[in-house]
């Protein structure tokens, strides 16, 4: 029997199935050698694919380059997809041909099925990937989710929520309960309530104030409801809000809450002050007369005579909280003496009530006065006028009024 065809029966043969009887030499008939035609005495096969490692073109891939891509598959990226190049952008072993995360080195390493690269919640599973604020954080991962910045300041507080976005407090102290942090409020001061009549609303000044916990600058203005009473305006440099009440329209009698506005550039806030306004004091006069001296008819006094000079009034407006004094000086005038030589001491008044007058001879005598010569004045009798030291008539001998004499002081 010859079952190889070599011409050496099978019972002499060394190699009764190979008809090379072992061509490499290396002791391994071929029709077992896992390297016919290669001596590997050893027959090492690391990757068991019945090809010898010597003889292995990919000793270590059983599948010997599945995909025939010239790369062997324990080597290979993508063992079974074609990539001669090996590209591997993210560097993760795996090709980017073959790689469904190529960029991302960790592969969706959340399990959400979005690549990491632009997950915008990496490590966090959220496959909606939403996110309200805009950041580009995903709103399962953002510490703040509602807040851009993310807590810009780092005082634990986010922006949507913080009293002071931009400036670090974490006590969010806010004294005034605006809603405005005390470390970053700017501080409006309107000033005190003013009582005022109209009259002296052209003399008045408001005297706001501005300042800022940051030193940051300040402008303001000032406003009566919707009417604005100043424009916006920088604040002094010590922070003055003023307003000249002069440079505004006349405020009518009542109550007005002027409201101060401060701006820092970052949050306004306001204060308000009430304006009261009485319209302006008038005097009533009651009576106004002279009394006393000689006898005759009229008004009449004779050197020597002490004489009173009355008046009486009431005052209307003004505030009620103030005192009013009505002053003035009366001048009696003597019409019998042309050029006016006689003399009586002049009375200051304050007030209502009852002044005395004393009359003094007259000093020289009226020469041209024809009733009454240059002797005898103890014995002539004068009718007077009483006037203010501007001429008006008071009251006299005409019955005329001091309405226009009279001049109001109020404190």
């Amino acid at each position: 029997a010859d079952v190889d065809g070599d011409g050496q029966g099978d019972a002499c043969d060394v190699c009764p199935n190979d008809p090379g009887n072992d061509a490499d030499s290396d002791g391994v008939c071929e029709d077992t050698d896992n390297c016919p035609g290669t001596a590997n005495p050893d027959q090492l096969n690391a990757d068991g694919d019945g090809q010898g490692d010597v003889c292995d073109a990919c000793p270590n891939d059983p599948d010997n380059d599945v995909d025939s891509d010239g790369v062997c598959g324990e080597v290979d990226n993508c063992p079974v997809v074609v990539n001669q190049d090996q590209a591997d952008a993210d560097g993760d072993g795996l090709g980017d041909v073959c790689d469904i995360c190529p960029n991302d080195p960790r592969n969706n390493v959340d399990g959400d099925g979005v690549c990491g690269d632009v997950d915008n919640c990496p490590e966090t599973y959220n496959p909606d990937q939403a996110d309200v604020d805009g950041d580009d954080q995903g709103d399962a991962c953002d510490v703040c989710p509602n807040d851009p910045d993310n807590d810009v300041d780092s005082d634990g507080v986010c922006g949507d929520i913080d009293n002071c976005p931009a400036t670090s407090n974490a006590d969010q102290a806010d004294s005034n309960g605006s809603g405005i942090g005390d470390a970053c409020e700017p501080i409006a001061d309107a000033g005190s309530d003013l009582t005022i009549i109209s009259g002296d609303q052209a003399i008045t000044v408001l005297q706001g104030a501005a300042s800022d916990p940051n030193d940051d600058p300040c402008t303001f203005r000032l406003v009566e409801g919707e009417t604005e009473l100043s424009t916006w305006q920088a604040a002094g440099e010590n922070g003055e809000c003023h307003l000249d009440l002069n440079t505004v329209p006349i405020f009518s009698s009542g109550d007005h809450t002027v409201t101060l506005e401060v701006d820092d550039g970052a949050f306004t806030v306001s204060d308000d002050m009430v304006i009261t306004v009485f319209p302006d004091p008038e005097i009533q006069l009651i009576t106004a007369q002279v009394t006393g001296g000689g006898g005759g008819t009229g008004v009449h006094f004779y050197v020597g005579d002490t004489v009173t000079f009355s008046i009486d009034y009431e005052i209307t407006g003004g505030d009620p909280q103030a005192q009013y004094e009505v002053t003035g000086v009366a001048v009696p005038q003597y019409p019998y003496c042309t050029n006016n030589k006689r003399r009586a001491r002049t009375v200051e008044y304050v007030g209502p009530g009852t002044h005395p007058i004393s009359f003094q001879k007259a000093v020289p005598a009226c020469a041209d006065d024809p009733n009454h010569g240059p002797s005898g004045w103890t014995d002539v009798k004068w009718r007077v006028d009483l006037r203010t030291e501007d001429g008006i008539i008071l009251r006299g001998r005409d019955g005329l009024t001091m309405d226009e004499a009279l001049v109001i002081d109020g404190s």
